[in-house]
């Protein structure tokens, strides 16, 4: 009977070690798991950054490309008509 008694008490203490540890270990990597979730925090914030500065990129080129090809045109158009012009002139002479 008394090895049944040894048994559970060797049991309990095991029980009881292994909660300790536990309890240690997760003092242990609270300070680290804070620092992870702080630097997660940062590169996410930098990324929404990034993906903000991205859009804004991309929302001037649109604009700069359709000024260009506002400007493409005139130009053209401009040109085409001097070209007119000259033939006018070269026929009345």
């Amino acid at each position: 009977m008394i090895i049944i008694y040894l048994s559970l008490a060797l049991i309990i203490v095991s029980a009881c070690f292994f909660i300790y540890r536990v309890i240690s270990f997760k003092k242990e990597i609270t300070p680290t798991m804070d620092q992870m979730t702080t630097a997660n925090e940062t590169i996410q914030q930098g990324i929404s950054s990034i993906q903000y500065q991205s859009n804004q990129l991309s929302e001037t080129q649109a604009v700069i490309i359709n000024d260009i090809a506002y400007k493409q045109a005139a130009f053209l158009y401009t040109i085409d008509t001097c070209k007119k012009a000259v033939k006018k002139r070269l026929r009345h002479k």
